[in-house]
């Protein structure tokens, strides 16, 4: 049961990085995350993306990500302002 484990883990990690959040979360997303990413939950999906401002305006969509205390809907629980985005 130990490598079953230790394999699954290492196929979902292929081509991912960790990462910890400015506010102290630990995350795991796409091996293009960089310092200066942001999180951010999108309305109607089950996951976090990471998004990455463009110099020319908008966001750019990095890739989903896992974040550790997010996963379950404590984000959406919270009072965060809502913010409408252009995603290029």
């Amino acid at each position: 049961m130990h490598l079953f484990y230790n394999s699954s883990i290492a196929g979902y990690a292929r081509n991912r990085r960790e990462f910890v959040s400015s506010n102290g979360r630990l995350g795991i997303g796409s091996t293009y995350v960089q310092p200066g990413d942001k999180i951010a939950i999108l309305p109607g999906a089950n996951i976090p993306f990471v998004l990455r401002e463009r110099e020319a305006g908008g966001w750019r969509l990095i890739g989903e990500a896992y974040i550790d205390s997010i996963m379950h809907g404590e984000a959406v629980k919270s009072n965060l302002a809502l913010q409408v985005i252009q995603i290029y």
